[in-house]
């Protein structure tokens, strides 16, 4: 259907009314009355369609209210639906937001559900261990977002964490406390905490994972090993004592094992007893062996004082009680002392006596050369030898050790004693002289030896020289020719000198 303009339809109207003869003042009476007509229908007509209209916007703007409540609770932006306002839009709008609406509404049961879980869970937890957790995690707190969801999520995690840790914790608790109480046999009632096998159960006796149980755990554990300490303490003195005993009297190893792997190894009181009753056992033997023993340890000393080349005044000043016959239990332990520092000075020395046996069997071995060269240079007969050369290869080899190698050790004793006497700040003495001055004697008495021999050497050859001498001027003598003339005669060589 066309419809036309409101001023066409005037002009229409007026162009009708002038046909029929109607007067000008009769169309403006009817134009008037025709005008109020039709405001009055307009009014009728669009009055219930604005009402319309208004309720639906009130509709629509009361679910994008709760839609945008919903979107907030779950940390979801709401779009933009009200872009138009005429109806029809407006029922369509209405049904967008009301589906969208539905959906954030399933979201949120679906969320609710998982933080409900985790409350329920978190709470558990937090009473389990008797953590205080805060009012954030004892209700859902109008929150549905992801976000709240990763906490809570982290939260049990963190809780079920610290229970695992707390049940590790305690378990091994139980069994270290329980190892003491079976190590050491403590009865049942001595006992200051009692437990069962089962941790986190409802039978009597069972362990919470509360800081407190755990705390009274571990003091209980502290003391049990604080005990046991002690105990161990007692046991180790008393098998030191024992252990330096059996040295002394010889034990054999078998029954030192025996009792070493039995009471000797036990902490119970019982162990502890054998203990003392062995120790009790053994300082009687000893105190009825104590002469035999000390008699015994100064055979020791004197095989470490014969090593050392101690001469007897260095014994009674190092040690008076060698010669002391009161035999007490101090006694023993004084020549036990001594013989181990003596032995310690003894290992400290040996590189030292090393090289001192080495000069003295170098210096023997030249001695008996000497010996033996003054034997063979007083044979006549020794360039005839088949021996010959290989006693010049003798005497070659003793002069260069005399001259050589015996310096070279005589060097290394000086520096080694040297250095044995500025740390131990005392002198190196062998039988009772100071060794670096037993060398330097024996240096001079070595240099006086060999100006002596070239004495002797140059006394028998000016003795033979000499000799000689008389023997051809005794000679010559007897036959002294005439020097008449001028001619000597050549035939007769006895005449001629």
């Amino acid at each position: 259907m066309e419809v036309k303009e409101p001023s066409e339809f005037i002009e229409h109207l007026l162009r009708i009314w002038s046909e029929i003869g109607m007067g000008e003042a009769e169309c403006c009476k009817r134009l008037n009355e025709l005008r109020h007509g039709v405001e009055e229908e307009f009014q009728k007509t669009i009055a219930p369609t604005k009402e319309r209209r208004d309720n639906l916007e009130r509709e629509l703007r009361s679910l994008q209210a709760g839609t945008d409540r919903v979107a907030k609770e779950l940390g979801v932006e709401d779009p933009d639906l009200l872009n138009d306002l005429d109806e029809g839009h407006l029922l369509g709008q209405i049904k967008e937001v009301m589906e969208f609406k539905e959906t954030l509404e399933e979201k949120k049961k679906d969320r609710e559900e998982k933080i409900v879980a985790y409350l329920g869970h978190i709470k558990s937890l937090a009473d389990l261990l008797a953590e205080d957790i805060g009012q954030r995690f004892m209700s859902i707190g109008g929150a549905y977002t992801e976000a709240r969801i990763e906490e809570l999520r982290g939260e049990a995690d963190r809780l079920e964490e610290e229970k695992q840790l707390r049940v590790s914790a305690v378990a091994n608790l139980v069994a270290e406390i329980g190892l003491f109480w079976t190590t050491m046999a403590i009865p049942e009632s001595e006992r200051k905490c009692a437990f069962s096998d089962v941790i986190l159960s409802d039978k009597p006796g069972a362990i919470g994972l509360e800081r407190k149980s755990i705390q009274a755990l571990e003091d209980a554990k502290m003391e049990l090993l604080t005990e046991k300490e002690r105990r161990e303490s007692i046991r180790n003195e008393k098998m030191a004592e024992i252990e330096r005993i059996w040295e002394r009297l010889k034990t054999h190893e078998e029954d030192r094992e025996k009792f070493i792997t039995g009471p000797g190894s036990s902490l119970t009181i019982e162990g502890l007893k054998q203990v003392d009753e062995k120790l009790a056992r053994l300082r009687e033997v000893q105190k009825e062996r104590r002469e035999a023993l000390i008699v015994g340890l100064r055979e020791r000393i004197t095989e470490v004082w014969d090593a050392m080349r101690v001469s007897p005044k260095e014994k009674a000043e190092m040690f008076p009680g060698f010669y002391n016959d009161d035999f007490t239990e101090a006694l023993l332990e004084d020549h036990e002392q001594f013989l181990a520092a003596a032995q310690g000075r003894l290992e400290t020395l040996k590189p030292i006596f090393n090289l001192v046996d080495h000069r003295e069997k170098q210096k023997r071995e030249i001695a008996d050369w000497d010996v033996r060269k003054r034997e063979w240079e007083s044979d006549p007969d020794r360039y005839k030898h088949r021996n010959f050369h290989k006693m010049c290869k003798e005497d070659e080899r003793f002069a260069r050790m005399r001259k050589v190698l015996v310096p070279k050790t005589e060097k290394k004793i000086r520096e080694a004693v040297g250095q044995y006497e500025r740390e131990f700040d005392t002198e190196f003495r062998v039988h009772g002289e100071r060794y670096l001055a037993i060398l330097e004697r024996e240096l001079e008495q070595e240099k006086i030896r060999v100006l002596e021999m070239e004495r002797r050497k140059r006394e028998e050859k000016e003795t033979k020289k000499n000799n000689r001498k008389k023997r051809l001027t005794k000679k010559y003598q007897t036959y002294t020719p005439q020097r008449t003339t001028k001619t000597k005669s050549r035939s007769n060589p006895e005449t001629n000198p």
